[in-house]
């Protein structure tokens, strides 16, 4: 508070940035640098973390990564799991539904050699002739190239929030429906069915994210390659519904209508 009572006094129209949550700064506007790091489970955990936020200070989550599989907080494993992508793909969720105060997030590290640290993650590592895309770079990836101007609320009839956990939101063009499953069903008969208000598209694309297990990783090609799979398929309506079916219990679907 001292530092912030000084500059205020001098600049009183400079929005100041806060690291320390809940922001002491009392004046509007001004935001909230958090960074956040934690277990698979912690970051399943933060869904709903920012749904009772003050609306007055925007957050700009400055670094985010789930460093540990599961609730191990012994260290950081070297390459995020498909578990730990799911789980970091909820907090994103939770920003998403949130973004009137969320200002953006950025992942730490963004890229790391390889070989000079092995058992910390990143989204890239790299050698010096190989690049390693973790499964938390394509969920950064697929975010990114998915995303509304405006969210949208959502009604669910048959049960609420988990182990399936949504978004969506809305552009000029599209309707766009963000799923993560998190150790749940899969198979036609567990499908979501989807219903867009006010819409009479019979078509939507469907992109999808997995790996063979939760604990499957991304490796250097000459290490194994990739685990994780993206398929882009085409659905169309059954009677004015999409049903979005899960191939793997950890998975995560993107439907663009």
């Amino acid at each position: 508070m001292a530092f912030y009572n000084a500059i205020h006094a001098v600049y009183p129209s400079i929005n100041l940035i806060s690291t320390i949550n809940p922001n002491p700064v009392t004046t509007n506007g001004s935001s909230i640098d958090l960074h956040i790091y934690g277990n698979e489970n912690y970051f399943a955990s933060l869904f709903n973390t920012f749904d009772q936020a003050s609306r007055k200070y925007p957050v700009f989550v400055n670094e985010y990564a789930a460093t540990n599989t599961g609730s191990n907080n012994n260290g950081q494993v070297g390459a995020q799991t498909l578990g730990m992508s799911c789980a970091e793909a909820i907090f994103l969720l939770g920003c998403e539904r949130n973004s009137d105060i969320i200002l953006g997030s950025a992942y730490g590290a963004l890229i790391k050699s390889y070989n000079e640290a092995p058992d910390t993650v990143a989204v890239i590592k790299h050698t010096a002739t190989e690049i390693l895309h973790s499964i938390s770079y394509y969920v950064q990836k697929l975010f990114a190239a998915n995303m509304g101007t405006v969210t949208l609320p959502v009604t669910a009839t048959g049960g609420g929030f988990g182990p399936v956990y949504w978004s969506a939101t809305a552009n000029s063009s599209s309707t766009i429906l963000k799923l993560v499953n998190y150790n749940g069903q899969t198979g036609s008969s567990n499908a979501v069915q989807v219903n867009i208000k006010g819409s009479s598209k019979t078509t939507a694309t469907l992109i999808t994210l997995t790996a063979p297990s939760s604990t499957s990783v991304n490796n250097l090609p000459s290490l194994g390659g990739e685990s994780s799979v993206i398929t882009t398929t085409t659905l169309s309506a059954q009677q004015g519904s999409f049903f979005v079916s899960f191939s793997k219990p950890y998975e995560i679907a993107i439907l663009v209508v």
